[in-house]
């Protein structure tokens, strides 16, 4: 189990007991967030979200901060054990008790290159992809 002082712009938010925790944008580690239980996230929509996975309690889910925020999560002091922290998956490093990372939104947007429009290519994709409403009659 994780524990993390979560902080979005220098306050305090909760400390996180969970197995893990996403952060993700609209453009990156959308997919895991939603099938940890967070939403559907537009390419147009400036936000940052965070999505625990598999909470302690019940009263923490998924919460979405503007792309101006800037999250802390750290490891309490006084946690049992260290925490792994992934980055897109790929680069690992364990953070110790009192380690903390530094979240925040890059300042170059990811350019997207479109067939129709964002909008369009984007709703069109998830209709595909997820077989929204489709079923036999």
């Amino acid at each position: 189990m994780a524990s993390l002082n979560c902080f979005v712009d220098d306050e305090p938010l909760t400390t996180v007991n969970a197995d893990g925790l996403i952060v993700a944008t609209q453009t990156g580690s959308t997919a895991y967030a939603l099938s940890a239980g967070g939403s559907i996230m537009s390419p147009n929509t400036a936000a940052i979200c965070m999505v625990p996975i598999c909470p302690h309690t019940l009263s923490f889910r998924p919460v979405y901060f503007p792309d101006s925020s800037v999250l802390c999560l750290q490891v309490p002091s006084d946690a049992r054990t260290a925490a792994t922290c992934a980055f897109d998956g790929r680069n690992t490093t364990t953070m110790h008790p009192g380690d903390y990372v530094l979240v925040r939104s890059s300042p170059w947007p990811l350019p997207l290159i479109c067939h129709v429009s964002a909008c369009s290519d984007w709703l069109r994709a998830l209709k595909c992809k997820l077989y929204w409403n489709r079923r036999t009659k």
